[in-house]
Formats: structure tokens, C-alpha cells, sequence
């Protein structure tokens, strides 16, 4: 008999409590509407076959409800029913006409396509709503980075992240590529300074022959909303600021004051030891670096996504570890929070009545769970 996983039971609780109630919680003043969500597929975790992940990348939700996802260490592209059933591979690894490599996120265009960039390819691979092959387009790239920041808004424009060449230098910009993607407009992505009013992180650790980071360190969000604006923040606080194409200044702001999550004194023991293993490895430090300088706590923030009707999802995990999402309506007003269960996870979409999240199942293995969203 396997044993009891808690994280299993846990997950089991929560399926049952948003099946039969509110998931609105009473932390904030406001009248809240009463959001309900309700499981409907629950894809992964297979042995084998389109089932079996190794690592979603990304994913995402077509107007008929079904699941595009990708397997970065498979480079393949999969299709699923709304219901969760395998429907068959779009795409694969490979050079070939409709086919993929080192490609790191999936959009949803307007019209059904999904756009791919096929990075190692220098293209963008385009697949039609059925999934047939829709052709590519040829596109220079210089940065790459663990998720594709990007969207296509109502227009038909691609809006990403990327790193551009200016003379001899390269930085990171923000392009919007007409429809079609024939042609694009640069305009300069905001300054990290512009998304958080924190002072800079402490420098790398210097090792003789390379660098180690300081463990629990903030990061910078970078995501766009469905519009196509531009919206960043900072792990260390909630504060989530939104840039108009080109604007040099926010026009938005969405924030909260929230406790602080402690980090456990074995994870930070954890965390200086390793990085003196690292440092063992490339040499040994320059000079002594201040381990009590390591962090005692972390903000709750840790991604944030827009609807298709630019509603601001954001995600926190609470001091007691419980995952909850933020739903934000286009005043900049909090409207829901909903707990879920994203073990391991940051990814999710939401689009129409569907929200999907990936999570990791009793025996840690890569599933998305599909859930019906009610908000009556």
C-alpha cells in the first residue's frame, strides 16, 4: 500500500472545498464576489505516451477549451481535449517544416493560431487552430531566456522581450511586431529601477574563476497583459507597475502590504552551504563574502498573468506556504483570491470560464489541472 502523501490529501481538500463553496476570502474590505472553481481534466503524470511531461514549459488554452502544451526536453508540442484525452503531437524536435528546437513558450493569437519562437531555428513556427502547420517566419534573436516574454494582442501584433543590437551593443528591449510580423517598432524596456522603488540586490559572490549569487535574493517579474502593456514588479514586495509601449513611466499600480514569509533556518543553512560548495568548485571566493547578509524572509509575490479580459492574476504564497492567486479587474481593484495548489509551480493561464495551473502530482511528476471558473 503506498503511503499517505500529505501533499495528495492537501490537493484532495482543496478540489472538494472549491467544488462546493466561495473561495473569496474576508482579508480585504471590499464586497467580494463569490468565486467558485471546479475541476475538469487533470492532464500528466503518465508512464508514457502524450501524457508523460518532463518539463512543461509553457501552455496554453484555445476557445475550444483544449490544452496546447509543450515539453521543453522533448521539444514537443501536444494537443489535448477539453476533457483532458491525448488528441496527438503537433510538433516535434527537429529543422524541418513544422517542426521545433530550443523553443521556450507558446501564445494564442486572435485568430486560433499559436505562435511559437523556434529559437534555435531563428523563426517563429505558426500552427494553424485544427494544429496543421501554418508555416514560419525568419526572425533574428540574441537573448534567450528561460520563458518566452511575449503576447499577441487584439490587433494581430506580437509584443516580446528581447534582446536587441545596438552597434556593437546588445540590450534588452521591447518589440512590437506588426501582424504578420513583417515588420516591428522598438521601443526601450523599463529599467529595473522603474519596477521596484528597492535598492539594488547585493552584488554576485566573486570566485576565482566565476561568480555564485546570493541565495534568496528578489527578482524581477516581466509579463505583458493581454492589451499588450508591459507590467513588472519584484519578488521582495507586492507592487506590480504597468508601462504603455514606449512610456518612460507607469500609468498603473497595483499593491498590497503584506507579512513577510520567514525562510526557515535549515533552507538558509542549506542555501550558504551550497554555495560554498560552488565556490569550492570555481576556485574558492576573492575574498570573504557575509553570510549573515543572506535574507531571514521573502515577500509573498512570485508571478503574475493577465486574462483575455486584461483581469491582473497574481500569485502569492502565504507565510503558511498556501499558494493564492489575486484577481485584479482593469480599475485596480481586488476582486477574488482563490487558493490553489501549485506545488513546484509558477505556471498557469487563464482564459474565458478555464483557469489550468501546473502543479506536481504525488509522485512529483509534472500535471496541469483544468478547473471551471464560476463567479456567481
Amino acid at each position: 500500500m503506498r503511503p499517505l502523501n500529505h501533499v495528495a490529501v492537501r490537493h484532495a481538500f482543496l478540489v472538494a472545498l472549491t467544488a462546493l463553496g466561495t473561495l473569496a476570502t474576508p482579508s480585504f474590505s471590499e464586497a467580494q464576489a463569490r468565486w467558485r472553481l471546479q475541476e475538469v481534466a487533470r492532464i500528466g503524470g503518465g508512464d508514457e505516451g502524450l501524457a508523460s511531461f518532463s518539463d512543461i514549459r509553457d501552455f496554453q488554452l484555445d476557445d475550444e477549451g483544449r490544452v496546447w502544451v509543450l515539453d521543453f526536453q522533448t521539444q514537443s508540442l501536444r494537443l489535448f481535449a477539453a476533457d483532458g484525452t491525448p488528441v496527438r503531437e503537433i510538433a516535434r524536435k527537429g529543422k524541418g517544416p513544422g517542426e521545433i528546437t530550443n523553443t521556450n513558450g507558446i501564445r494564442r493569437a486572435p485568430d486560433g493560431r499559436m505562435i511559437m519562437r523556434d529559437h534555435s531555428n531563428g523563426r517563429l513556427a505558426i500552427f494553424a487552430a485544427d494544429g496543421r502547420s501554418a508555416g514560419h517566419h525568419l526572425m533574428q534573436s540574441f537573448g534567450y531566456g528561460y520563458r518566452w516574454d511575449a503576447v499577441v494582442d487584439a490587433q494581430g501584433r506580437l509584443h516580446e522581450i528581447a534582446t536587441v543590437r545596438r552597434g556593437e551593443e546588445y540590450e534588452r528591449a521591447v518589440l512590437r511586431h506588426a501582424p504578420g510580423f513583417a515588420t516591428a517598432d522598438t521601443s526601450e524596456a523599463p529599467q529595473t529601477q522603474a519596477c521596484s522603488d528597492l535598492p539594488a540586490p547585493p552584488p554576485a559572490i566573486r570566485g576565482k574563476e566565476g561568480f555564485a549569487g546570493m541565495p534568496f535574493e528578489p527578482g524581477i517579474i516581466m509579463n505583458f497583459a493581454a492589451d499588450g502593456a508591459y507590467w513588472c514588479g519584484n519578488t521582495d514586495e507586492y507592487r506590480i507597475r504597468r508601462f504603455a509601449f514606449g512610456a518612460k513611466s507607469h500609468d498603473r499600480e497595483l499593491a498590497l502590504t503584506l507579512p513577510r514569509t520567514p525562510i526557515p533556518a535549515a533552507a538558509r543553512d542549506s542555501a550558504i552551504k551550497g554555495v560554498e560548495a560552488f565556490l569550492v568548485k570555481i576556485g574558492g571566493a576573492v575574498e570573504p563574502w557575509d553570510k549573515g547578509a543572506v535574507r531571514r524572509d521573502r515577500g509573498q509575490l512570485r508571478w503574475f498573468e493577465s486574462d483575455d479580459h486584461n483581469r491582473m492574476w497574481v500569485l502569492r504564497e502565504t507565510p503558511s506556504k498556501q499558494s493564492e492567486l489575486d484577481v485584479w479587474d482593469t480599475q485596480g481593484k481586488r476582486i477574488a483570491v482563490i487558493p490553489v495548489d501549485m506545488r513546484g509551480s509558477t505556471l498557469f493561464r487563464i482564459r474565458g470560464d478555464r483557469l489550468a495551473l501546473v502543479t506536481l502530482d504525488e509522485d512529483d511528476l509534472p500535471t496541469i489541472v483544468v478547473y471551471r471558473i464560476s463567479t456567481r
